[in-house]
Order: structure tokens, then C-alpha cells, then sequence
């Protein structure tokens, strides 16, 4: 089984409305995802690879791949900085 990103476990979601509502814990940082980031953020279980990742959502976005991956990357980057998730 590959391994991939992940959420920290001090991280709580749900989804409201459309969007992902995910709150840290231990800092109460909250950030609100839309729909794409939502279904990221759900997928990073660490064990779901950026490739396989990256393919699920090839099939739901009219993208070339290599645009999907940048962006999937960039979010994950960007959750990292917050504390939110792990690669």
C-alpha cells in the first residue's frame, strides 16, 4: 500500500453547505475549503497516494492532469504550513 499526505489528527472537519469546515484543535485555526479541497482533504488518509489522488479527480475536473497536480500539491503545501497535514 503507497503512502500519501495526511491529516493531523488534531484536525476536525465536516462539511457545511457544500464546503469543508476543518478546525485545528490545538490552536483553533479554522479554514474553510471549497468543494475540490474538500474532496482532497478527505483523500489525504495517508494512505492514498498524490497519483492516485490526482486520478480520481482527473475524472470529476475538465483539466489537463498536469494542472490538477500543481494545484493538489499547492493545497497540500499550503495545509503543511498550517499545521493541518503531513506528507
Amino acid at each position: 500500500m503507497s503512502s500519501g499526505p495526511r491529516r493531523c489528527d488534531d484536525c476536525a472537519f465536516n462539511r457545511v453547505a457544500g464546503e469543508t469546515v476543518v478546525v485545528k484543535a490545538l490552536d483553533g485555526t479554522v479554514t474553510v475549503l471549497n468543494s475540490p479541497g474538500g474532496e482532497i482533504w478527505e483523500m489525504c488518509d495517508g494512505r492514498t497516494s498524490i497519483d492516485r489522488i490526482v486520478e480520481r479527480l482527473c475524472g470529476d475536473y475538465d483539466a489537463p492532469p498536469g494542472t490538477i497536480r500543481r494545484e493538489v500539491e499547492a493545497f497540500i503545501d499550503s495545509m503543511v504550513e498550517k499545521g493541518m497535514m503531513t506528507r
